[in-house]
């Protein structure tokens, strides 16, 4: 089986120098093959950049080469990425190129190869053997500092924790887990069955691909001064507002800044929310104000979405990409 590695750059290819890290191509594909030697990866470098620094056209440069790529002679397709921003980059990808019938895995690195602690060879391989044992959909394999190995969907993946640089799903809804043989077990928590992952979702992209550089994305923080965002100036073409752990926010400054965006034609939306849950009083007030609620999923998965449907015809908030919800 022939994998398509395309290769972007982040830790997993880059060396420590004088105390400072940069892509470097660093070895981890030759590590690997000297100890997996009948694995046929066929490698192509999009870009050499730490993902921190992805941008708009960073993103329609991945997607386009896999889109004007034939894919018909690989099993599978490896992205090797940083950590910082995967959960934004494997979000988008996976929900713009949903109509692909092989797995997509992306690998990344909590330190560098040549650093002990480094889990680069760990990640590539449960991604290969995920691959080659009949693996499905866009998934994240990553290996936590407690040893444990999780595979996740591509679009529940929360930002990496600042300490340990570990990985989790949102609402702990990982898809699969592989024990130290490289045994892969399926996790019944997840709300998502292998026949659903099997299964590409019809395609909603043309040959090339681009996305709205006007979304604006908020974070929730107590006391915020909505006053500093001259919307009228900027004019973003839609705002995501984050919420805290309840599915809340302010709710008596937050509804008259809606209330600005709507006069101002911007689409307000507030994430995540919790479905089939009883809102707490400010996030009453705030959707009863004209804020979308984005129910469960997380702001990167948010993010993309709203970055793909504001560039393409007849989609909506309300269309389920790619199992965004659990």
């Amino acid at each position: 089986m022939n994998i398509l590695v395309l290769h972007t750059g982040g830790t997993i290819a880059s060396e420590k120098n004088d105390n400072v890290i940069n892509p470097a191509n660093a070895p981890v594909i030759e590590k690997f093959l000297k100890e997996h030697k009948d694995t046929e990866l066929e490698n192509v470098k999009v870009c050499e950049i730490l993902s921190e620094n992805a941008d708009n056209s960073f993103y329609e440069r991945l997607i386009n080469t896999i889109l004007s790529t034939d894919l018909s002679s690989y099993g599978g397709i490896i992205i090797m990425h940083g950590t910082d921003t995967l959960p934004f980059t494997s979000s988008l990808v996976a929900m713009a190129l949903r109509h692909i019938d092989l797995p997509v895995c992306f690998v990344s690195a909590n330190f560098v190869i040549t650093d002990s602690r480094s889990n680069a060879l760990d990640n590539l391989e449960l991604a290969v053997n995920y691959i080659e044992n009949g693996g499905k959909g866009f998934v994240v394999p990553y290996k936590n500092s407690n040893g444990k190995s999780l595979i996740h969907l591509a679009t529940r993946l929360y930002e990496a924790d600042f300490v340990s640089a570990d990985f989790n799903s949102i609402n702990n809804t990982y898809l699969a887990e592989a024990d130290n043989s490289g045994y892969i077990s399926f996790n019944r928590k997840s709300g998502i069955s292998y026949d659903e992952i099997s299964n590409p979702l019809p395609r909603i992209v043309g040959d090339k691909i681009s996305l709205d550089k006007r979304v604006l994305l908020i974070r929730a923080f107590p006391d915020i001064d909505y006053s500093v965002f001259d919307i009228e100036k900027t004019k973003p073409s839609a705002i995501i507002h984050t919420t805290y752990h309840s599915g809340t926010a302010d709710g008596n400054k937050l509804p008259e800044f809606i209330e600005k965006c709507k006069q101002n034609g911007i689409s307000f939306y507030l994430c995540p929310v919790r479905r089939n849950e009883a809102f707490y009083g400010s996030t009453d007030s705030i959707i009863a104000s004209g804020a979308i609620p984005l129910f469960n999923m997380t702001p990167e998965s948010a993010l993309a979405k709203i970055k793909l449907i504001n560039n393409i015809d007849g989609l909506s908030e309300k269309d389920s990409l790619y199992y965004e919800e659990f």
